[in-house]
């Protein structure tokens, strides 16, 4: 059986800290002053759009670093 590739723990600490980034960003848009459009990868975007990607990217990344860090714990508890 083929042994799973585990994730390195700096890795793992980037995806959360990215997903903490993009949830600060998120926060901003919704708490700073009012704008007519946000700018993303050169795209310019209204502030619900901005608003909803930062947080579906903070929940995605959050997410897969938590769940690497919880494969990686159960790892090493099983050796």
């Amino acid at each position: 059986m083929a042994e799973k590739k585990i994730r390195k723990n700096w890795v793992i600490v980037l995806l959360i800290f990215a997903g903490i980034v993009y949830a600060i960003n998120a926060i901003d848009a919704l708490a700073g002053p009012e704008k007519d459009s946000y700018e993303f990868l050169s795209f310019e975007i209204n502030r619900w759009l901005y608003v909803g990607l930062m947080v579906f990217f903070a929940f995605s990344l959050t997410s897969l670093g938590v769940s690497a860090y919880k494969e990686k714990r159960n790892a090493s508890k099983n050796s």
